[in-house]
């Protein structure tokens, strides 16, 4: 260990202090006895990338190494691409030229009439992968996929992809299944049958993921890859071609097109190998720190909306009362107050204006909400128009269409703006109103939506619920077809961040980590609502402590909302552990329910609120059960001196257990002191936490602070 440690120095010996004082600690402890039942707990360190990956040449392509194994042997550049007008997507894979050694291969790939050369190099414990496609030819091509390395990889590599974390095989979902009877079925999401140019049909049948994911077991050193760039979708393909599995590693190109003589720079992306939350974090950062990108970095707000409780039919009496009893907690410790109204208040999407419901209150009322203390809040979907929107009569250019000039993106939610629920129709029924989207690529388009978000601001709003941009259809025909979608979506937002000035507070509603809203967003959606069953919001917010690796890195992060009032299909103990797990995460902290709701719970909320440790984290890290399940989730921050680790302890078990976690599995050194804030609740049993007696499906929180900053 003495000799790991040394080494381990050496290698980051140019780590900033606040990191190097959280980074060594005792090895990992695979069982963990917790007195009525064992868990297995998978240890995620800080900063345990291991030594510098490999890169050699290897038969006509490369291969990329670490500890002696092969991520990708045999890998070279492979593309999918059509001549402009052409409805058939050829793949090209060309035999490649390669040049260099040590740190940095070229290799260089013809094929028709075009040339991609990509460069592979270390850099540190990472390997960039970078590249450029040139058409060398007499005719437009459409670019659909680049893989800047595509090669062989093992027959039972697994993939955990960046939006549900799922894990797949080629053979499917490996995905660890939670114990106990499965959960009861409910009728699936159903959406409109898809406009045939929605999206790009490449035949490939493959399991991917979309700008990062995890290839290896989590139970182990596994690769991190993540595109890191600000020009393309990441994309990592895993699939079987002929008997072999195959790795892809490159971004969406979206039917780019690219003239005669046109050359393009293509996403690069990175690659780290070791603990996969530690790459995950070094992957985060190398995203925020690319050049002429500043992330928006203030505080997390708290507050209502009104979404979760009264949906599309909130009317202002809920507004009301909301005005009554918010102020009354005083301004959160950690950023501003937030009344937030939600869908439900406008006349359709594209006419933002008050429907029949708010129309007599609407007059002032961003600035009445102003007069209590709280920052108007208004949710606006910019980019979409209703089918009896104005911009719908005859063959707009503004909006999405395909090549038989039909809309290409079709949106059922907004039935209630015909007098319909969702629930009244069958979605395939054609009188099911349907919402297009505008076409952002092109000026007008873009001006529209941000037109929208201007009015607001005029109006008086000063925080934006920005939703459904990501929605955009990725094979539909544009106006402009020189730029991805990712650059699309990119340009969008810094029109929407232009039109709303720099003071109004903007929140993306994206349902995951986007790159393309840095700079512009101010705090955005990592996951999905948190709503249904509390398996379905345990996955959920297991899902949302991991992605929170990018709070106060990208900035602000929103888990969603927390509920504490009555009737719901959750328990007291799991309304309490949903409302701490999004208080330890520190990013926002919004609810649906009125104070007055809460009961004997609002202590927990008022807790939350007056919370100052309610906000971004210096570094985080995970331990799970054997069924992947989080069992432990902790924050560290630095406070008077030193550094305060916030301990989330959950009991997934449906009954009474006893949980003990040594300090060595919660990467915490053993010397520190326990700050117990419920010492009936959780204390310190030798090397570790003890959790006596914890209730079933229930959460504890505890801090574990140095003797500095007590």
């Amino acid at each position: 260990f003495a000799h790991g440690a040394a080494a381990w120095f050496r290698r980051r010996k140019s780590m900033s202090e606040a990191r190097r004082a959280t980074a060594l600690h005792p090895p990992r402890q695979p069982m963990v006895d917790c007195g009525m039942r064992s868990l297995v707990l998978v240890v995620c360190a800080l900063s345990l990338i291991s030594a510098e990956p490999q890169l050699r040449q290897d038969g006509g392509g490369l291969a990329l190494a670490a500890d002696a194994r092969d991520l990708v042997s045999s890998a070279a550049p492979r593309w999918w691409w059509r001549t402009d007008g052409s409805t058939t997507w050829s793949q090209a894979s060309p035999a490649a030229t390669i040049s260099g050694g040590d740190g940095g291969w070229t290799l260089t790939a013809n094929d028709g009439g075009m040339q991609v050369v990509v460069e592979a190099r270390r850099d540190g414990a990472r390997v960039v992968l970078a590249g450029r496609i040139r058409n060398t030819g007499t005719t437009a091509v459409e670019l659909a996929r680049m893989h800047l390395l595509d090669g062989v990889t093992a027959s039972d590599q697994r993939l955990t992809e960046s939006h549900l974390l799922r894990t797949w095989t080629v053979e499917g979902d490996v995905t660890p299944a939670p114990p106990g009877p499965p959960p009861p079925q409910r009728k699936p999401w159903v959406l409109p049958k898809p406009h045939p140019e929605a999206n790009i049909a490449l035949g490939l049948r493959d399991r991917s993921s979309e700008d990062w994911a995890v290839l290896g077991a989590l139970d182990a050193p596994a690769w991190c890859v993540g595109a890191i760039g600000d020009s393309a979708f990441g994309r990592i393909s895993l699939r079987n071609e002929d008997g072999v599995t195959r790795l892809g590693l490159g971004c969406d190109l979206d039917r780019l097109l690219l003239p005669p003589g046109g050359e393009r720079a293509l996403e690069p992306l990175a690659l780290w190998h070791g603990d996969w939350l530690d790459a995950l974090s070094a992957w985060a950062d190398a995203v925020a720190a690319l050049p002429g990108r500043t992330p928006r970095l203030g505080a997390p707000h708290a507050g209502w909306c009104s979404w979760y409780q009264y949906v599309w039919k909130v009317e202002p009496k809920a507004l009301d009362q909301a005005l009554r009893e918010f102020p009354r907690l005083g301004q959160p410790a950690v950023g501003k107050l937030v009344v937030q109204i939600d869908d439900g208040f406008q006349a359709m999407p594209g006419d933002w204006g008050p429907n029949e419901r708010w129309r007599a209150a609407w007059p002032g009322l961003a600035q009445r909400i102003a007069a209590t203390g709280a920052l108007p809040g208004l949710w606006l979907a910019p980019a979409h128009v209703f089918h009896r929107h104005p911009l719908m009569r005859g063959d707009s250019v503004l909006v999405l269409r395909g090549s038989d000039g039909q809309p290409t993106y079709r949106g059922h939610n907004w039935a209630w703006c015909d007098g319909f629920e969702m629930k009244d129709l069958p979605v395939d029924d054609p009188r099911v109103p349907m919402t297009y989207y505008l076409d952002v690529s092109h000026p007008g388009g873009r001006d529209a939506a941000a037109a929208t978000v201007r009015a607001a601001v005029t109006d008086g709003w000063r925080y934006l619920k920005i939703d459904f941009t990501q929605v955009m259809p990725r094979g539909s025909p544009r106006h402009d077809r020189s730029r991805t979608t990712y650059e699309i979506l990119r340009d969008s937002w810094r029109a929407y961040r232009s039109a709303a000035g720099n003071d109004t507070y903007l929140l993306a509603c994206t349902g995951g980590p986007r790159r393309w809203t840095i700079g512009s967003a101010d705090a955005a959606r990592i996951d999905g609502d948190i709503v249904g069953t509390y398996e379905d919001m345990r996955r959920i917010l297991q899902r949302c402590a991991i992605k929170s690796v990018i709070n106060g890195r990208w900035y602000a992060t929103d888990p969603d909302v927390f509920y504490l009032r009555g009737r719901m299909q959750i328990n007291d103990n799991q309304k309490r552990l949903i409302t701490g797990l999004i208080g330890c995460m520190g990013g926002l902290l919004l609810t649906s329910d009125q104070p007055s709701q809460w009961g004997a719970q609002r202590a927990l909320a008022e807790r939350w609120w007056r919370d100052a440790d309610r906000r971004p984290a210096q570094a985080q890290r995970l331990a799970f059960d054997a069924h992947g399940r989080m069992q432990a989730y902790v924050t560290t921050r630095r406070r008077d001196g030193g550094l305060r680790h916030r301990v989330a302890i959950l009991n997934h078990a449906a009954g009474v257990a006893d949980v003990r976690i040594p300090f060595a599995a919660l990467r915490i050194p053993p010397g520190e002191t326990v700050d117990v804030q419920d010492a009936a609740a959780v204390r310190r049993d030798g090397d570790a936490l003890l959790s006596p007696a914890q209730p079933g499906t229930s959460l504890r929180v505890v801090d574990v602070v140095e003797a500095a900053a007590r």
